[in-house]
């Protein structure tokens, strides 16, 4: 979200991980209340509609849930802002460190190879002693994915980082 806010998947995402820790139940609430919304603007369809709605939402929507959704809001306004000055690394670490990444990803099921696919991810962000900047991170992922691709990676219960175009065709439980 460092990079473009607007992007709904990846929007959604965040909000149901412990950066969010929003329910599935508040995802529906956000886009159900700004869907009535639009329906008294006769609008038409547009891009970033997930976006558009937490961002309504976040003005217009009930309590408690509004508080939770500007909350939100603010902390990733405020990791965009801190993006521009600090290393991806010290960046990624102090969301892991704030949120309890870790805790939460060991809680779950197969915590320990999570946590230890996190720590590859961090590694992944320094070169030669270098600390790559946000911007170089995402653009060296978005050059490559496969720089985040496991030497051991033959398991099925990992992230396949991929294009559209190269999951064509492929079937995944969760996408």
């Amino acid at each position: 979200l460092t990079e473009s806010f607007y992007k709904d998947v990846a929007l959604a995402t965040v909000m149901k991980s412990p950066i969010g820790a929003f329910s599935d139940e508040d995802l529906a609430l956000i886009s159900i209340t700004y869907q009535d919304y639009k329906k008294t603007q006769e609008q038409l369809s547009e891009t970033s509609y997930f976006a558009n709605a937490v961002l309504y939402y976040g003005e217009s929507g009930d309590s408690p849930l509004k508080e939770k959704v500007q909350d939100f809001l603010k902390y990733i306004q405020d990791i965009r802002k801190l993006s521009d000055f600090v290393s991806a690394y010290d960046l990624l670490q102090k969301i892991i460190v704030e949120k309890n990444v870790k805790a939460y990803l060991l809680a779950g099921r197969n915590g320990e190879e999570k946590v230890r696919r996190l720590e590859f991810l961090l590694s992944t962000t320094i070169a030669n002693g270098k600390r790559y900047s946000s911007k170089e991170f995402i653009k060296l992922v978005k050059g490559n994915a496969e720089v985040l691709k496991l030497a051991n990676g033959g398991n099925d219960n990992a992230v396949k980082v991929m294009t559209i175009h190269a999951s064509k065709g492929l079937e995944f439980p969760v996408v």
